[in-house]
């Protein structure tokens, strides 16, 4: 555990938020992927919520990383109260990451709402090697389409929204007609699933999970995932993850 200074924390809209966290050089090497656990209340002056919670790392700015958050619950509106020089307690780096090695491969990112928090630092990394690569990134309204701004290196942006405030009227599962190499994908369970029903047979798949964390190290047992290999497995979310083969992943089991 750690205590990391808030840089800014900054209002995309009513519901997204973006903050920016000093590190330590080690926090500094996360690769695409990689998450860290923030103690949500104000400089831990009250002990409500009591659990940490887990967030993608977004991006790194200097000597600092950078989350993405979408307000749901009371952990994410006590980080709102967040003021630059407040100090957040964090833990972290934790989980795996994606494979971000790949050279001159045809690419998909599927994000739907707050599932854009791990891309942009993937696509910074993607971007340098020759990649050809298409963004699709879905969301109920106009207020769950952010951080474009992040992904202008890309080849192709293709937007959805449910009610059509932005971008096409749908979903953006309806919309991958395309064959890939390589897919990333991250959002709600049921639109995951369905991205890989679209999906090209011989497109690998590698699925971030949001699946609920509470220690962040694999010992609460409350995040399990199950894979279907020889046998089925039961895999720790913060441990094992929160990247998978998002072919192997039981979508059935999981809660939408």
């Amino acid at each position: 555990m750690a205590k990391s200074k808030i840089i800014y924390n900054k209002k995309i809209n009513d519901n997204y938020f973006t903050m920016s966290i000093s590190a330590s050089s080690e926090t500094l090497k996360a690769k695409p992927g990689n998450f860290i656990m923030l103690k949500t209340n104000k400089n831990n002056l009250v002990y409500d919520p009591l659990l940490r919670r887990s967030f993608a790392v977004s991006d790194i700015e200097e000597d600092n990383i950078v989350i993405t958050y979408k307000v749901i619950g009371k952990g994410t509106l006590g980080l709102t109260y967040l003021r630059e020089n407040d100090i957040i307690e964090t833990s972290g780096l934790l989980g795996n990451y994606f494979n971000c090695s790949l050279n001159n491969k045809r690419i998909a990112i599927i994000a739907g709402g707050i599932g854009i928090a791990p891309f942009p630092l993937l696509v910074k990394r993607l971007t340098k090697k020759n990649n050809f690569i298409d963004l699709y990134y879905g969301g109920k309204s106009k207020n769950d389409i952010v951080l474009l701004d992040k992904f202008k290196e890309v080849d192709n942006i293709f937007i959805t929204t449910e009610d059509g405030s932005k971008g096409k009227k749908g979903l953006i599962t309806d919309y991958i007609n395309r064959e890939y190499e390589i897919a990333f994908v991250c959002g709600p369970n049921p639109m995951m699933m369905h991205s890989i029903y679209k999906l090209n047979e011989t497109c690998e798949i590698e699925v971030s999970m949001e699946e609920r964390m509470a220690c962040g190290i694999g010992l609460c047992m409350g995040c399990i995932v199950n894979l279907r290999e020889e046998t089925m497995k039961n895999k720790k979310c913060c441990k094992d993850g929160p990247i998978f083969n998002g072919r192997k992943v039981v979508w059935q089991n999981l809660n939408n």
